[in-house]
């Protein structure tokens, strides 16, 4: 009987064994789509917060030379700042009195070599139009083009390339997931805008 049990026993250590075997490389596969995803999400965080100061600082007067310096100096500690992952520009404008159109349109690449993974698909007028929809909502997401008549804005449109932590570079670039983008657009306002 005890050699029954001491078989029964070793074909259960077996079947755990293979089960392991089978399931670790599962295991190590979405831990390692986790980390891949979480490094993706911050630092999408951090090129909007960084976008967000650019246009912060340039709603408040800054030149966009400045603009440029307050992005990376937010990046700084925790992203590469080399000019081929980079591209910035920094936008400036006038709605219309209808708050339907844009005039005064100044759309300057100011930061980057143009070597970005997005940069060749920036489509200013696609950039127009999202600016635009956003000067028209309120707090509310309710949209009236009221909102926007004669509204002179400032925004900053940000493409970054991240690196893959798992060497992914090559499948990450093509779905695109490795080329991070944001856009921060605010009004400004002042005496001349009441």
């Amino acid at each position: 009987m005890n050699t029954h049990t001491n078989k029964h026993h070793h074909s259960q250590r077996g079947q755990s064994l293979v089960e392991v075997a089978l399931f670790f490389p599962i295991f190590i596969i979405l831990l390692a789509g986790l980390v891949e995803v979480s490094q993706l999400l911050v630092t999408q965080n951090r090129v909007s917060s960084a976008a967000r100061a650019g246009t912060r600082f340039a709603s408040n007067g800054g030149e966009n030379v400045g603009v440029i310096n307050v992005v990376l100096n937010n990046v700084t500690q925790t992203l590469e700042l080399d000019e081929s992952l980079w591209d910035i520009w920094v936008i400036r404008g006038t709605v219309d009195d209808n708050g339907t159109g844009i005039k005064d349109w100044e759309f300057s690449h100011e930061y980057g070599i143009s070597n970005t993974i997005r940069s060749s698909a920036v489509d200013e007028t696609d950039i127009q139009t999202r600016i635009l929809t956003e000067l028209q909502q309120d707090e509310n997401k309710v949209s009236d083009a009221s909102l926007a008549q004669g509204l002179k804005f400032v925004a900053t449109y940000a493409i970054h390339d991240v690196d893959s932590i798992l060497g992914l570079d090559a499948m990450s670039q093509l779905a695109g997931f490795s080329s991070i983008n944001a856009l921060s657009v605010m009004r400004i306002t002042g005496a001349g805008n009441e």
